[in-house]
């Protein structure tokens, strides 16, 4: 999908660490503590709705393991890797510091087992070791962690499993966290907050979900943390507000408590100041009836591929603009782009798009198809 990301909002320039307010609309602020970057935007449509810094590509601690959990994740939602399937722990896998699993060389785990370190702390054992599982070595799983990051908007690359050197801007990890919302996988696991894994030796490792707003913050259903001495404190967090899903990147926090307080001022005032607009639905008609020459039937309607969230606030309100032919030659196959929806913003300028989609088959017609409609033409004279 074509996604045009909406600066609504004018930010005050503070240097990177000073416990400065950042300006979200007009009259509206939230307190961002000390941070280095933070960003909010809405899951769907990737509008901003608040931003500090948020271009900079920034050290993310333990949030370069990003990139390859969600690869592992999309795998596991997708049913390539079962949860109950056992993977095998390579050296590499083990020997990945930081938050960690405790998982050893050559040990046999459950997948799901394995994902749920993942998600909860993390763990850099255990993400590597489902990407290589699933990718069926190191540098597919590479590759594959290089194509998917592309595809998310995010134009930079790893050059390993566990994302070592990976530097990131608010923007980028947050189009990450809406990726990463989307997953049911990731949904299920987040939202556990004391589990714990048992090893194949009968040890178990306590898990403790470092996201502490899953418990404190209204509607976040989950998000992902790191850090590092460099990196500071990171995180990622997807809330549920108005009906829509806003995600909240922090990068850079002086500490846990700032982090987290960021995040939840910065998600409040942003659902406060703006409204949610909803005007299509995934499957709705956008266009009825357009010709198709050559075609067995004369007519299709073109449908949104994909549901519309807007943003607006200050009456902003946007005007929609329907990019499509005004015939099709057939054959044309039901799915297939036909066009676009566009949403321009009057004041800003900015826009958001969708692809718009043929409702259903249209075969080439044939000689017989031919001779049919001479005769059904003729009974009816």
């Amino acid at each position: 999908m074509k996604k045009c990301f909406l600066s609504m909002l004018t930010i005050a320039l503070c240097a990177a660490m000073l416990a400065c307010p950042a300006a979200l609309a007009e009259g509206v602020t939230a307190e961002t503590g000390q941070v280095k970057a933070a960003i909010v935007t809405e899951a769907q449509s990737g509008q901003r709705i608040f931003e500090k810094n948020a271009e900079e590509r920034l050290n993310l601690g333990g949030l370069v393991r990003l990139p390859a959990l969600l690869y592992a994740l999309e795998c596991m939602d997708s049913g390539k890797l079962a949860a109950d399937e056992n993977i095998v722990v390579s050296p590499e896998a083990a020997s990945v510091g930081g938050a960690t699993a405790f998982l050893k060389a050559g040990e046999t785990i459950k997948a799901g087992t394995a994902m749920k370190a993942a998600v909860m702390i993390t763990a850099g054992d255990a993400t590597f070791a489902l990407a290589e599982a699933c990718a069926g070595g190191q540098d597919a799983a590479v590759k594959a962690i290089n194509e998917l990051m592309q595809d998310a908007g995010v134009y930079t690359e790893v050059s390993s499993i566990d994302g070592k050197g990976l530097m990131l801007s608010a923007e980028e990890l947050a189009k990450l966290g809406a990726r990463l919302a989307k997953s049911g996988t990731y949904k299920q696991y987040s939202a556990l907050y004391l589990d714990e894994i048992q090893h194949g030796n009968g040890t178990r490792t306590e898990l403790v979900n470092q996201n502490k707003l899953i418990k404190s913050l209204d509607g976040c259903f989950a998000g992902s943390t790191g850090s590092s001495s460099e990196a500071q404190y990171c995180g990622v967090f997807m809330v549920k507000r108005k009906g829509a899903v806003f995600i909240a990147a922090v990068i850079g926090a002086a500490d846990s408590k700032t982090r987290f307080s960021c995040a939840s001022k910065t998600i409040e005032a942003s659902a406060a100041a703006v409204s949610i607009k909803t005007p299509v639905k995934k499957g709705d008609k956008v266009v009825e009836n357009v010709s198709v020459s050559g075609g067995i039937t004369k007519n299709v309607n073109l449908v949104a591929a994909e549901d519309v969230t807007l943003i607006v606030w200050n009456g902003d309100e946007p005007r929609s603009v329907i990019n499509a032919e005004e015939a099709y030659a057939a054959p044309v196959k039901a799915g297939d782009k036909a066009g676009t929806l566009e949403y321009i913003f009057e004041i800003s300028g900015e826009s958001v798009s969708i692809d718009l989609a043929f409702d259903g088959d249209v075969d080439t017609a044939g000689l017989a198809d031919y001779v049919v409609l001479c005769f059904t033409k003729w009974v009816h004279v």
